[in-house]
């Protein structure tokens, strides 16, 4: 997923997502720190089918990103996967000033 087009890069995370194989996960990680924020939103929201603690680090720290796209993407996907490790994180990283 280096691909310069982003495009190119979103179509690649469509078709990962139809594999839905873990072998995956990190790319998908490095994809949501792509500098084009539909390609991280895209990544990050394929990470929720993923039930692997690498792709809950990661949202936790997408937390902290500076498109607000892809902090919303993050709290969504943490919400969603309702794993009490990824829960207790959140909390813990919106209460840290």
């Amino acid at each position: 997923m280096q691909h310069p087009e982003a495009s190119i890069r979103r179509l690649a995370i469509e078709v990962i997502q139809l594999e839905n194989d873990p072998a995956v996960i990190p790319a998908l990680l490095r994809a949501t720190a792509d500098a084009n924020v539909e390609v991280s939103l895209l990544a990050s929201e394929v990470l929720r089918s993923f039930q692997n603690p690498a792709a809950v680090e990661h949202l936790v720290a997408a937390l902290e990103s500076s498109a607000s796209e892809t902090r919303l993407a993050a709290l969504v996907a943490l919400r969603e996967r309702r794993e009490p490790e990824a829960l207790g994180r959140l909390v813990r990283r919106l209460s840290d000033p």
